[in-house]
C-alpha cells in the first residue's frame, strides 16, 4: 500500500499491514530455510518517515524517532523478530 494516498483510519492499518506481514513471511522464509538456501543478509528499506518531519531541524543516523504515524509505522515494521 502506498503511503501517498488519502490517510483513512483503513488506509493506515492496511499500511502498516502490508508492511508487516510481507516482512514478517519472509523472515519466516529466511528462519526456515535450509543453510544453502539461506541468505546471509536481509535489507529492507524501512526509514520513510522514521524521523518524523521538521522545516527547521536536520537529521542523521543519531537522531530519535520521530513521534507520528510513519514514525510508528517504521518502529513495528524493524522491530519483526
Amino acid at each position: 500500500m502506498p503511503i501517498s494516498t488519502r490517510w483513512s483510519p483503513e488506509i493506515k492499518k492496511e499500511i502498516k499491514e502490508s508492511r508487516i506481514n510481507v516482512t514478517s513471511k519472509v523472515v519466516n522464509y529466511i528462519n526456515n530455510a535450509s543453510g544453502d538456501a539461506r541468505p546471509s543478509v536481509f535489507v529492507s528499506a524501512t526509514a520513510i518517515g522514521f524521523y518524523g518531519t521538521s522545516e527547521i531541524s536536520s537529521f542523521d543516523e543519531s537522531s530519535p524517532s520521530g513521534n507520528d504515524y510513519l514514525a510508528e509505522v517504521r518502529v513495528r515494521w524493524t522491530s519483526i523478530p
